[in-house]
């Protein structure tokens, strides 16, 4: 609480243009975030640099985290966390909550990796479920 009066300080001191700046830089890094090569893409939502980076056509996906679902080209990911879904390319419909999760799948889909590094060797494993810290880490390939 303490820390946000100070910041409400801060915003009323200084001047209009300044936090006009402030505003426009703010917007500006959010634009950077996502839709960098984005073409076509509708309804997704990315917080985080390089989240879902490489998304150009597709839609329905949530990123947030630095590099969440950065090479992703698939729809319908959810990915929280830092590294979270970072090299899914084509799998579809993974859910990945925790930094590392999911981390290295590529083109499986279905999943749910729930908790710090889980599932994060699976690369091309599907309909797999691992909920707990570093839960089926060393699956790669195996399937449900």
């Amino acid at each position: 609480m303490r820390m946000m009066k100070g910041l409400l300080i801060i915003w009323s001191v200084i001047g209009t243009r300044a936090r006009s700046s402030i505003i426009l830089l703010l917007l500006g890094l959010l634009y950077l975030c996502m839709y960098e090569a984005n073409t076509t893409g509708t309804e997704n939502t990315a917080v985080g640099a390089f989240s879902l980076d490489a998304n150009t056509t597709t839609s329905y996906n949530t990123a947030l985290g630095y590099q969440a679902l950065s090479a992703n080209t698939a729809a319908s990911n959810t990915a929280v966390g830092r590294y979270a879904l970072l090299t899914n390319s084509t799998g579809q419909e993974n859910t990945a909550v925790g930094r590392d999760a999911l981390r290295a799948n590529t083109t499986a889909s279905n999943n749910t990796a729930i908790g710090f590094a889980a599932l994060t060797a699976n690369t091309t494993g599907a309909s797999n479920v691992a909920v707990g810290n570093y839960a089926l880490d060393a699956n790669t390939t195996a399937s449900n």
